[in-house]
C-alpha cells in the first residue's frame, strides 16, 4: 500500500509541485488526487466523507474512488484513517499528552474507538506503543553517550606512572630507621677509605624549611 508521510503530502500538494510531478499530472488526475490528500492532512482532527473529498476533485463519487484507489492503492477513507494514526504515533512519541487527549485531537470524541482503531493499524495499543518508544529513544540515546566511570578521590596512578609521579625528596625517608632517628651508615670509597653517609630524617625535613 503506498503511503506518504503527513508532511510530504502537505509539501507535495497545490502549485509547488516539482516538474516531475506536473508531467505525471498531465490529465489533472493525479493533481486532484494529491491535492485531495493535502486536504486530508490539514483536516485529521474532523470526520471526512468520500462525498465531500469528490466535490472538491470535481468528479462523482464513483469515479473519485476509483482515481483514489488507482493512485496510491487504498480507499480514500483508509487512507485518511492512517494519516490519522501516523499523527497520533507522533503525538504519542513527543508528547505527554494522554490517550484521551490525543484521541480528541484527532477528532475521536471516545478514546476507546480511538484505541481499538489506533491497535487495527498499528497492532499495538497506544499505551503500549509509548512504553515501547520510551524505552526505544532511551536506548538510542545510552548508545550514543556511554556512560564514563567517575574516578575515586585520591587513587593512585598503577605502576610506572606512580613511581615516576613520586617526588624525590620522599626517598630519603624511606632510608630512615624505624624509631624515625637518622642512620649513619659506612662505605668505602674507591681509595678503600671509609666515609660517612648521613640519611635525612623527617625531623631534618622539617627543621631545614
Amino acid at each position: 500500500m503506498k503511503m506518504i508521510t503527513i508532511e510530504a503530502a502537505t509539501k507535495s500538494a497545490g502549485p509547488n509541485l516539482s516538474a516531475g510531478a506536473v508531467e505525471y499530472c498531465e490529465t489533472g488526475t493525479g493533481l486532484r488526487i494529491e491535492q485531495s490528500i493535502a486536504y486530508m492532512a490539514q483536516h485529521l482532527d474532523k470526520p471526512l466523507q468520500v462525498a465531500t473529498l469528490a466535490q472538491r476533485a470535481s468528479v462523482s463519487p464513483s469515479h473519485y474512488f476509483a482515481l483514489f484507489r488507482r493512485q496510491t492503492g487504498s480507499a480514500p477513507i483508509g487512507y485518511f484513517i492512517r494519516l490519522r494514526m501516523q499523527r497520533a504515533r507522533d503525538l504519542l512519541d513527543v508528547t505527554a499528552a494522554s490517550v484521551k487527549e490525543i484521541a480528541a485531537t484527532l477528532g475521536y470524541n471516545d478514546p476507546f474507538y480511538f484505541s481499538r482503531v489506533f491497535k487495527s493499524v498499528n497492532q499495538i495499543a497506544p499505551s503500549e506503543y509509548r512504553v515501547m518508544s520510551k524505552e526505544r529513544n532511551e536506548a538510542l540515546r545510552s548508545a550514543a553517550s556511554p556512560p564514563v566511570p567517575p574516578a575515586r578521590a585520591g587513587q593512585l596512578a598503577p605502576g610506572p606512572a606512580r613511581q615516576r609521579s613520586q617526588s624525590p625528596v620522599l626517598e630519603p625517608l624511606a632510608r630512615t630507621g624505624q624509631n624515625g632517628n637518622a642512620n649513619f651508615s659506612h662505605q668505602k670509597n674507591k681509595y678503600g677509605k671509609n666515609r660517612s653517609i648521613f640519611h635525612s630524617t623527617t625531623a631534618d625535613l622539617c627543621l631545614n624549611k
